[in-house]
């Protein structure tokens, strides 16, 4: 529906609609891991993309404004929840694995403890028989 001037990081919707709008945050969701893996500013960078998309609803008439900025947060709010999810499956299997490990590591320290006290009680007895 409109076009702003910013550039190649300007802001570009046929229409004002669910899918568009969705796109646009996942481009945007997209380019913020970019940066944040460059090393990045990421807020930095969420706020020079604000000023963008406010810029550009700025162009639209009342009504389109309105329609953009709701079907937006509500978009933002849904992809901010999938990434909460995804990292929570994330944290979850890691906690899972590390848990694991802790009983992995405590099973091979019974076993080394077991051996040392199996070494030292052969010491005692052998001491005791000489």
């Amino acid at each position: 529906m409109s076009t702003d001037d910013t550039g190649a990081r300007g802001i570009t919707l046929n229409s004002i609609d669910r899918q568009s709008i969705r796109e646009l945050v996942r481009q945007d969701a997209e380019r913020m891991v970019e940066v944040a893996r460059a090393g990045g500013n990421v807020y930095q960078t969420s706020l020079d993309r604000q000023d963008e998309i406010s810029n550009f609803a700025a162009k639209l008439n009342d009504a389109d404004q309105q329609k953009f900025y709701t079907i937006y947060a509500e978009e933002l709010r849904a992809s901010t929840n999938t990434q909460t999810d995804q990292l929570t499956a994330i944290h979850a299997k890691s906690h899972d694995d590390l848990v694991k490990n802790i009983n992995s590591s405590s099973q091979v320290s019974t076993w080394i403890s077991l051996i040392v006290l199996f070494i030292i009680l052969s010491s005692v007895i052998t001491m005791y028989r000489s």
